[in-house]
């Protein structure tokens, strides 16, 4: 499990609606090409739920590329910046698990960038 992972799980256990806003985020800094629903089935107080609907959504979309578009799907992956190396390892495993890999990997790719953004402030530029 990767570090951001690690982390989104330990703020999700200290404050649900903390780990639920994270996903929100996620959700949020998705690219368009995913086409992912606005409104949100789980509750605040549903974090891991929340990650789990994630998932599934992007699993499907991801499996519909797979099997009509894989250049698009390339693509996406290249502009949210997931590691070459790891995209290449979920497609060597089971064809059937290729879309939940792919999911995790652009969650966990994600939430880096969040919480980059979140510790990178303004106040640790150099002022010009």
């Amino acid at each position: 499990m990767s570090d951001s992972l690690v982390r989104w799980e330990e703020e999700s256990a200290r404050d649900p609606s903390a780990g639920f806003a994270l996903i929100c985020e996620v959700v949020e800094a998705m690219p368009a090409q995913f086409h992912l629903p606005q409104q949100w089935e789980p509750s605040e107080d549903d974090a891991y739920r929340a990650y789990e609907l994630l998932r599934q959504m992007l699993s499907k979309v991801i499996l519909r590329l797979v099997d009509r578009d894989m250049n698009r799907l390339m693509q996406i992956l290249y502009r949210v910046d997931v590691s070459e190396e790891k995209v290449k390892r979920a497609f060597q495993g089971e064809f059937s698990e290729i879309p939940i890999q792919l999911a995790d990997l652009i969650i966990e790719r994600q939430l880096q960038k969040v919480f980059t953004r979140k510790t990178a402030t303004c106040d640790k530029l150099p002022r010009m």
